[in-house]
């Protein structure tokens, strides 16, 4: 008997140890994703210059930091009122005046409100981690985990000044809520999410699932189902009311700029990029592969003429190269779906369906610009986790077939060097942009030093003008030309400006040159900066 008991002691301490080292070995491997990808989206967001809705999202950041309020009409980057959710602004804002406290003459504001992005993209992969431990064990969650924070498009809404990353975040963490049965957590968590970004509605269906599901052993459960569901739904949407009032006061629309048609709401200026293409198998087919595959991996917008900016002879070769490596990136997810069964699989479904609705309504839709783009993964980001655990159940069923063949340690460090290598093309992308930007540092540094704060300054149309000239701003259009010249009015003229296709028509043009008087050209940029002739005493530069 006593030999018997001291075998099951040795059995039970044996174990223990093997738990105990297991759990420090996927600590360690867990840490490792964490501190890589943390520090490969900070470095990126630091390095990186703001670009298209960046500069419009770090225009409120600003205002709201110095004003103490949000922005209403007033022009910081767009001819439209601010309409976005604010929750994100909000926190940059906070960022920002810490940094400016610091250095206040040294743009660290910027630079503090640009590790917001990184900070919560960070943070949503431990809480990827938690969940997919919680669902599927330790492998599998270790292998989405590193999945999600080597996907190009998760990396990139990690790195830019977009609301995606935060809104990722909240959204996912009140997905864990409610696995954990926390239901006021989880609704205000899905409102704070909401109220960063709207999109984030599409968790709302699996909170709703994974309530029901909670509740399989419990009596009367239809009532109690009843009645955590309304007090998710009723939680987030007092979350929302704030913004969805004040949409309601400057827009006549509280889901602005969706469903304008519905409630007579003023156009916004994405309803003017709205594509109405025909309705074809062929046509819907092309926007899946742009939206869906190219995107995820870090074509912007999923459109494949962006793959013009390399300049190469080899470039044939290395489009080539690259969708060779993105098909074997994909290639476990399709090993996922025969993998997950049973509640895994049903959990996956009502993650991935509303996504997948909201794709359609994109397409079938015409309310917003983002028809025009088609299944963008950006605004299917809720959907991501659910594609990653797929990805890590097959993941985990290669490794598997690989350690039978003595192969596992090669196939896994063979895998990482893959996803760096996909990867790598977001920081390839951030290069670039920022290097078109710095081109005309000098002509952005010459207008902040030369004129005055309140001076007002008109630009073309690109929403990124007022983020680097930091004043006043309008875009110069026939309709506002003449009205231009009177008072103290700048007109910055870039004809072959690369970042924006800033170029003004002939009759514009012409008609700034016989009533401005030049002060500033730069021969390197081809930038030209006038100022309107009826100011007196003006000397133009040489």
């Amino acid at each position: 008997m006593g030999d018997h008991t001291r075998f099951h002691t040795r059995l039970r301490s044996s174990v223990s140890r093997q738990d105990r080292h297991a759990v420090l070995v996927f600590g360690r491997m867990l840490l490792a994703i964490l501190l890589v990808g943390g520090l490969l989206r900070v470095c990126l967001a630091l390095y990186a210059h703001a670009a298209g809705d960046g500069c419009w999202h770090l225009g409120a950041v600003r205002f709201i930091a110095e004003q103490g309020r949000l922005p209403g009409s007033e022009f910081i980057g767009r001819e439209e009122a601010f309409w976005p959710p604010p929750f994100y602004q909000i926190i940059a804002s906070f960022f920002y005046r810490i940094g400016q406290w610091f250095r206040p003459d040294n743009g660290l504001g910027d630079a503090a409100a640009k590790l917001v992005s990184p900070l919560f993209g960070t943070a949503s992969l431990f809480v990827t981690f938690l969940i997919g431990k919680r669902l599927f064990g330790c492998r599998t969650a270790l292998a989405s985990t590193l999945f999600t924070a080597l996907i190009p498009i998760h990396l990139y809404v990690s790195t830019l000044p977009f609301p995606d990353a935060t809104a990722f975040f909240l959204g996912i963490l009140a997905v864990y809520y409610a696995l954990r049965k926390k239901v006021v957590g989880s609704g205000v968590l899905l409102g704070l999410a909401m109220v960063t970004k709207t999109n984030a509605a599409l968790f709302s269906p699996l909170l709703i699932f994974i309530t029901y599901h909670n509740l399989r052993n419990v009596r009367y459960r239809g009532k109690i189902f009843a009645k955590q569901a309304a007090m998710i739904c009723i939680l987030a949407l007092a979350v929302m009311s704030p913004m969805m009032v004040r949409n309601f006061m400057l827009f006549n629309n509280p889901v602005y700029p969706y469903l304008n048609q519905v409630f007579n709401a003023p156009q916004s200026t994405q309803d003017l990029f709205t594509d109405h293409e025909p309705y074809k198998p062929v046509n819907i087919a092309k926007k899946l592969f742009g939206g869906l595959y190219l995107s995820a991996f870090g074509i912007p917008e999923g459109h494949f003429h962006k793959f013009s900016f390399l300049s190469s002879p080899y470039l044939r070769f290395l489009i080539a190269g690259w969708f060779i490596l993105t098909a074997l990136v994909a290639l476990p997810i399709f090993l996922g779906l025969y993998t997950l069964k049973g509640k895994q699989g049903r959990t996956l479904l009502w993650w991935i369906i509303p996504a997948s609705v909201f794709a359609l309504m994109l397409y079938f839709i015409p309310t917003r610009g983002a028809v025009s783009i088609g299944f963008d993964t950006r605004y299917l980001l809720p959907a991501l986790p659910a594609a990653s655990f797929i990805w890590g159940a097959g993941f985990i069923r290669l490794v598997g077939i690989m350690q039978r063949k003595m192969l596992s340690r090669q196939f896994i460090v063979i895998a990482v060097i893959i996803l760096l290598a996909v990867s790598s093309g977001v920081i390839v992308k951030t290069a670039v942009a920022k290097s078109m930007w710095d081109f005309y540092s000098d002509d952005f540094s010459w207008v902040q030093s030369n004129t005055g704060e309140k001076s007002l300054i008109y630009t073309p149309a690109s929403e990124c003008m007022y983020y680097n000239l930091q004043r006043p701003l309008r875009f110069i259009s026939e309709s506002n030309i003449d009205q231009a010249f009177v008072g103290s009015s700048y007109f910055f003229v870039s004809q072959d400006f690369r970042p924006d296709n800033l170029r003004l028509s002939d009759d514009l043009y012409n008609k700034i040159m016989d009533n401005a008087i030049l002060v500033y050209y730069n021969n390197r940029t081809g930038t030209r900066i006038y100022l309107s002739i009826r100011q007196e005493n003006i000397k133009p530069e040489d």
